[in-house]
């Protein structure tokens, strides 16, 4: 049987966008250029996303993670919007967009990933989901699809994925693909302030060796920096990631049952409504909220070509 294509034929013929590349032409993960900055694709393997990558237990009970309904709520979504979900995952997010009435185009350069969306698609129903949301293998540095095209878009949980050139270059293209007056929505996590501390106490206590999978966790200081190159109205927030630590030392990044026990302290302390009172209120959160929204409000001039164009 031949597999179901990931970009609709709708939906491509309606973007007007160069012909895809899909994950099932190849089966493999987009690889980097020799000298390219960035971690191995193939690191993002399908263990990762159902056992450790944040909302797992949502999508594998059919459901949606919390944050990314706030992710919803924050894009200000109308029917018949364009929308970009940078880092796509296993789909849910671009499915959600799609369930507005917007056109969405997801990508990932794990094979993995798009196996995983595409199968979402299934279960949810192609027919229903027809000429509204196609899934893409591209890297987020040098993206395809024309200025000025995407009325919002998402970079949920990657920015600490990315080393500190690739954001700048990924960030550039984002500028250059959102439309003037359009919207960019950031979630990251963990507030680096808060962590890098951790991890060097965890490190000189327990020889603890951090996961693969986080390069470029940011700050309010270090994130309002790097969002400048937007060039638009940025508004950031300190959040609280519930069960935050016990999904940093989860399954598929550390066993040892020493921080099992220490991530389930730490949760108990930091979910703990005075805490949490206390950090929402106070300048504490800017060291002790474990993530950080933020949303950019585009200058409504001509779009593409970064700041300023």
């Amino acid at each position: 049987m031949t597999p179901m294509p990931i970009l609709s034929d709708a939906l491509s013929e309606s973007l007007t966008v160069p012909a895809p590349v899909l994950a099932q032409d190849t089966g493999k993960s987009l690889r980097l250029n020799e000298g390219e900055s960035g971690l191995p694709s193939d690191i993002y393997t399908a263990d990762y996303y159902l056992q450790v990558c944040g909302g797992y237990e949502e999508f594998l009970e059919g459901g949606v993670a919390a944050r990314l309904e706030e992710a919803i709520r924050l894009g200000r979504l109308e029917p018949g919007m364009t929308v970009l979900d940078i880092g796509s995952g296993r789909g849910e997010m671009a499915v959600r967009c799609a369930e507005e009435g917007c056109r969405v185009w997801g990508i990932d350069y794990s094979a993995d990933a798009l196996a995983l969306s595409r199968d979402l698609v299934l279960r949810k129903g192609r027919n229903k989901h027809e000429g509204r949301v196609a899934f893409q293998m591209m890297n987020s540095k040098s993206l395809a699809f024309p200025d000025g095209f995407f009325d919002r878009v998402f970079l949920i949980d990657v920015v600490e994925h990315q080393y500190p050139d690739e954001l700048e270059a990924t960030l550039k293209e984002v500028r250059r693909v959102a439309k003037a007056g359009g919207r960019v929505v950031v979630h990251t996590a963990p507030n680096a302030w808060l962590i890098k501390p951790i991890y060097l106490l965890a490190g000189l206590l327990f020889q603890w060796k951090r996961h693969p999978y986080h390069v470029n966790e940011q700050s309010h200081v270090g994130l309002r920096r790097n969002l400048r190159q937007l060039g638009g109205l940025a508004t950031i927030e300190m959040s609280k990631v519930p069960g935050f630590f016990k999904l940093g030392v989860g399954p598929g990044a550390h066993s040892d049952s020493r921080f099992g026990r220490i991530a389930r302290v730490l949760d108990t302390v930091f979910d703990a409504r005075p805490l949490a009172a206390l950090i929402a209120n106070t300048p504490l959160k800017f060291v002790l909220a474990t993530g950080l929204w933020a949303t950019v409000d585009l200058p409504s001039g001509s779009p593409g070509g970064g700041p300023g164009a």
